[in-house]
């Protein structure tokens, strides 16, 4: 035995070689030689950090370079080149040909054209960001509601036009095209389309941007309505998806279950290190996100669940056990499958949580990967990274964090829960107590040991603040604890997330209120109202009105001047002054009945229903929920049609026709939710045969509503319905895209209806019901006072019901028991009259369509407000603190403008301590890209790393490199002097030198080119003053107006030659040639030409003696000094003004 073991120990150990085709499992038994492990996963590092990858690139040859040029590919530029690459993927990426290439292939090879042109802006977006070295925004979402991509990619690149006429060209109609597109079922709701407009918004505004979400294999599921029944079904959308790329090298190791140990480590310091349990492997799927009118393309990762060990264990299938050799691999793969498991079992909830995990240490591992590539210090790591959590679902990754710096990287539990906080910020999406996400401790113990244990720390050290605060404030310890002391324990994870983060914000004013005065009041007692701030949701008009609703946005591009309006959307407000033109008036009227009669259409095609293109179109589409009240609406469709059997043939012939048009999808496990969908279904099988009624009424379901849905239903909406419970609606998106598209708004005084109605007026909208603060007296009444009468119209309707004119009574006794016997929680009796009363006010005003058409185009005109560029720019100067990024193109012309603004800003920081001016004039547009980074700020910089290759070795350089430093002064760390803040500083050189006119001169000139008072420079001390030498002064003049005349030629010259290569005198000579090209005055800007000019005002006599004297030295000075060493002393003067 002993030489047994001897010769089992000295046997050598080698690494088994994983094979491509199947991954390898444990050996066991006498199956295979001794000493064979399975491989271990490594992770795979392609890319560079920022500093690498600028070297990298420096270090290629010449020639490689240009062959890499030479060869580099191009999208298609002209429509010969579009159809050229759809037949090249027709024949060989798909392998058919002319005579088999129907709708499906011909969408395939498009969307892989327009696909392979994203790619090429991808990578370049990628490196762009990579070079710039800024601030990044992670947006972390459990939804993303993508909607179809082709379409969106068609119009955001500009090219829509000309692949319609290539593909008719090869006959095929564009729609036709489009139509063969799943939907990515990535989300269900409002949630994830919010989502999906960020994302839009973040690259179209050129914000370095990632979002991160899971891979659902089959959505949250596939809508079928049987028998008035909804039915869920797999969605099968990955069958063909051209639009993902699968990053098999990009795979993180995601543990759960197992054990703590803790133990002490050579510095007397207690470490804990989480062991055992289960792997599962996370593997990155990418998904380009093109921005609009940009080249920007940003990214969305998504990861998918695999097994650890592998998808095949070969040795139970040898040894017969079949099933259980893929048994690892389908219980790995549940975790990303399905959108929303089913919670109602214990084992839906354990898989809800470790879907929540899975997904936010995977994110957690890639961001920190990333920023670890640069090289920073840790405390850095707030200032190149903001991660923003949308809702309560990605709240581990606080915990994730926390645990990553403390266990991992070995930082002090303050310094690391500093960074976590500044780190996060919270959107809070709900005000209802009962949609807060808990998780139960025992289940959180059994999955996520070591984070249970973070938890009570952090719930431990947040007591104690809170305590030393308010010492005498017991039942504050109990309200605000993260751990509710209840049967079993449960973590409160909205207020883990509070805790843990820098800002939360809600999603609309009145829901920012009700949060801070509500479920959050306690926390606003404790952290002030600062921690609380509110952004109101918007929409992209990109997708919401020129790809749902393109001959609208034509129309309205006729009276903007162009389609300025779809990244400035306030430019809509333009259409108030067409409102009497009777032309414009009736193409609208013609493009709202065009979108009715497609509508109907689609109705005919799916449910077989017959509806009138001319009757009212009534329409509610969301997610179906009982605070939503989509019961009051069919409650509402009951009574109309109650009403209309009891009137005589001659009344009916004058009431206006409606079709009350519903959708949505109600979560598996929610009973109530999908007995409304029975009702509803129920309800138009009796209504829509009644042939007395005919076409006074129809009631229609479209089954599995979705994005592509909803840009058929929208533009063709009449009136929409926004009818939640009055304090329970967040904010609601789907208002914004009804009234966006000519459509009208009845609803509650709720979420964005009330900022909608300060928008559009109080006249274009139908507003009803109680108000919030009226709601928690009335259900206390309904509880604990006299009982509720039931309204009688609503009676009525109940009466019908239980008659069983809609079917079986007993399934639809839940519902009126909430409203007659349970309180009526959400108010559907007291509100029930006023609605009537409106849907009586709504018909009324239809019949007067000029009174009608007009409502519509005033509400369009003013909903400038509702744009989520306007919320991304909102988060990203109040929560994220991060700019855009100029691409390359726009870096040239307007980028290098006057880098001595940029040794301006340097010397303005040092001369107030080092506080950072905004560069940023908010009321000015152009301004918004080119706003200040802090120095130091700095992100993720390797995208290129394995997400996009890094930079490939033809990137330009955007920068001016030479001699250790960068000419344009640390391009993107430090932003542009405004004008104003240019005279600041030069008045505080002026103050320093007791001349205090140097500053003024510059803002006098100014408004005489602009003719309008210029902001006067602040005033300042000598003592705030860097120390500059009077030569420096001059020589900063005198640069300051060489630039001015010669930047316009600077671009293309400077931009032909690879400075980054010569030496400090190559360099001077190259200046020398290209000041010798003076540009006439005349290709000055005017601005440029003014403030060449001296300044028109009277100067004190010794003064203007002194300043002539002066002159006239510097000019000599300039001519035979300085500019023969201009780029010399360029750099000596920015080192000299960074070290004051």
């Amino acid at each position: 035995m002993a030489s047994s073991a001897e010769t089992s120990t000295s046997l050598p150990r080698r690494e088994r070689r994983p094979s491509v085709g199947a991954p390898i499992v444990d050996i066991q038994g006498s199956v295979g030689p001794q000493g064979i492990s399975r491989p271990k996963h490594k992770r795979t590092f392609t890319g560079f950090g920022a500093g690498e990858i600028k070297t990298v690139e420096a270090s290629i040859p010449e020639p490689q370079r240009e062959a890499w040029l030479k060869h580099q590919t191009g999208g298609f530029k002209d429509k010969d080149g579009f159809e050229r690459e759809v037949v090249r993927h027709v024949e060989t990426t798909l392998a058919r040909s002319l005579y088999n290439c129907d709708e499906a292939a011909t969408y395939a090879a498009c969307a892989l054209a327009f696909r392979d042109r994203l790619i090429l802006e991808w990578n370049r977006t990628q490196q762009r960001q990579t070079f710039a070295d800024s601030k990044r925004v992670y947006y972390l979402s459990l939804e993303f509601l993508m909607g179809r991509a082709l379409d969106n990619a068609m119009l955001n690149v500009g090219q829509k036009d000309l692949a319609k006429s290539g593909l008719a060209d090869l006959g095929f109609r564009i729609e036709d095209v489009i139509e063969q597109e799943h939907d990515a079922a990535l989300g269900n709701g409002g949630l994830g389309r919010l989502a999906a407009c960020f994302l839009d918004s973040l690259a179209s505004l050129n914000y370095p941007a990632w979002g991160y979400g899971l891979r659902y294999r089959y959505g949250i599921f596939k809508q079928e309505i049987i028998d008035g029944y909804q039915v869920e079904v797999p969605d099968y959308w990955l069958d063909f998806n051209p639009w993902e790329f699968p990053r098999h090298d990009v795979t993180v190791d995601i543990q759960f279950h197992g054990n703590v140990v803790k133990s002490t480590d050579d510095a007397g310091r207690t470490t804990c290190r989480w062991e055992g349990g289960e792997m599962v492997k996370a593997v990155a799927y990418d998904v380009p996100i093109p921005g609009y009118g940009t080249p920007t393309t940003n990214n969305l990762r998504l990861w998918s669940s695999k097994a650890a060990s592998g998808e095949f264990d070969f040795q139970k299938f040898n040894s017969g056990d079949y099933e259980s050799s893929v048994a690892e691999q389908q219980r790995a793969e549940t975790i990303s499958a399905v959108l929303y498991p089913n919670d109602n079992l214990d084992r839906g909830k354990e898989l809800r949580l470790k879907q929540q995990y899975f997904w936010v240490a995977a994110s957690l591992y890639d961001i920190v990967r990333r920023f670890k590539k640069s090289k920073r210090t840790w405390k850095e790591f707030p200032e190149q990274v903001a991660i923003q959590l949308n809702d309560t679902h990605p709240t581990l990754a606080i915990v994730e964090l926390q645990r990553i710096l403390v266990d991992l990287e070995g930082l002090e539990w303050d310094e690391a829960w500093n960074i976590v906080v500044n780190t996060f910020g919270y959107t809070n999406h709900t005000v209802l107590p009962e949609a807060l996400e808990k998780w139960s401790v025992p289940l959180i113990q059994h999955l996520l040991p070591r984070h249970l244990q973070i938890i009570y720390d952090i719930n431990m050290y947040f007591l104690q603040m809170v305590e030393r605060k308010f010492p005498d404030n017991r039942e504050l310890l109990r309200d605000v604890s993260i751990i509710e002391e209840s049967q079993p324990k449960m973590v409160r994870m909205a207020f883990l997330a509070i805790v843990g983060s820098h800002k939360v914000n809600g999603v609309a004013e009145l829901h920012s209120d009700l949060i801070k005065t509500t479920i959050f009041k306690d926390f606003v007692h404790i952290y002030g109202p600062d921690k609380f701030t509110n952004v109101t949701n918007g929409i992209t008009p990109r997708r919401w009105l020129h790809q749902a609703n393109p001959r609208l946005s034509e129309l309205i591009a006729s009276k903007t001047g162009g389609h300025g309006f779809l990244k400035q959307l306030k430019q809509l407000g333009k259409l108030e002054g067409a409102i009497n033109d009777p032309d414009f008036r009736r193409e609208w009227a013609e493009i709202k009945y065009a979108n009715k009669v497609r509508l109907a259409k689609h109705i005919k095609a799916t449910t077989g229903v017959t509806v009138n293109p001319a009757a009212l179109f009534d329409v509610q589409v969301k997610r179906i929920h009982e605070y939503k009240r989509q019961q009051m609406n069919v409650f509402g469709a009951i009574h109309r049609y109650l009403t209309l059997k009891e009137m005589t043939p001659e009344e009916r012939a004058e009431q206006l026709p409606r079709v009350s048009i519903f959708g949505g999808k109600a979560a598996p496990g929610y009973w109530m939710a999908k007995q409304i969908i029975h009702l509803i279904n129920n309800v138009g099988a009796v209504v829509n045969k009644d042939e007395e009624i005919g076409d006074l009424l129809k009631v229609v379901f479209l089954e599995d509503y979705n994005v592509s849905k909803a840009e058929m239903i929208i533009p063709a909406s009449d009136i929409s319905e926004h009818i939640s419970t009055a304090g329970t609606e967040a904010s609601g998106t789907s208002n914004m895209k009804f009234v966006l598209n000519g459509g009208l708004i009845i609803g509650t005084c709720d979420g964005a209806n009330i900022e909608i109605t300060r928008e559009i007026g109080e006249s274009n909208i139908f507003l009803f019901g109680n108000l919030a603060e009226e709601v928690e007296e009335l259900r206390h009444a309904h509880l604990y006072g006299n009982g509720q009468a039931v309204d009688p119209q609503l009676a009525k309707v109940f009466a019908e019901i239980e008659k069983g004119t809609f079917g079986n009574p007993q399934d639809f006794a839940g519902m009126i028991s909430a409203v007659r016997e349970h309180g009526d929680y959400y108010l559907v009796s007291d509100d029930f009259p006023s609605y009537l009363d409106s849907q009586r006010l709504v018909d009324k005003a239809y019949r007067d369509q000029d009174g009608w058409v007009t409502k519509c185009i005033e509400s369009v005109a003013r909903m400038g407000f509702f744009s989520s560029d306007r919320c991304i720019d909102e988060y990203a100067d109040e929560i994220w603190n991060v700019e855009p990024l100029k691409v390359e193109g726009q870096e040239r012309v307007e980028g290098r403008r006057m880098s001595l603004r940029r040794i301006g800003r340097r010397g303005l920081e040092a001369g107030s301590g080092g506080k950072r001016a905004n560069a940023d004039d908010s009321g000015n547009e152009s301004n918004k890209s080119t706003r200040d980074h802090k120095d130091g700020d700095s992100s993720d910089s390797d995208d290129g790393d394995d997400d996009n290759g890094g930079a490939g070795p033809g990137q330009r350089r955007s920068g001016i490199r030479g001699g250790g430093g960068d000419m344009d002064g640390a391009r993107d760390k430090s932003g542009w002097l405004k004008p104003s803040e240019q005279d600041t500083l030069f008045t505080r050189v002026g103050i320093w030198l007791g001349n205090d006119e140097i500053g003024e001169s510059s803002r006098h000139a100014r408004e005489r080119a602009t003719g309008k008072p210029a902001e006067a420079a602040s005033p300042a001390g000598s003592d705030q003053m860097p120390r500059l030498t009077i030569p420096m002064l001059r020589l900063l003049d005198l640069a300051k107006i060489g630039l001015m005349k010669t930047q316009l030629r600077t671009m293309d010259f400077v931009e032909k030659q690879d400075l980054g290569r010569m030496d400090l005198t190559e360099r001077q000579k190259l200046t020398k040639r290209y000041l010798a090209k003076k540009p006439p005055r005349n290709e000055l800007m005017p601005s440029q030409q003014q403030l060449l000019q001296p300044p028109r005002r009277h100067l004190r006599p010794l003064t203007l003696l002194t300043t002539l004297a002066f002159i006239t030295m510097s000019l000599l000075l300039a001519e035979f000094v300085v500019i023969p060493l201009l780029p010399k002393a360029l750099l000596l003067a920015a080192d000299l003004l960074g070290r004051a």
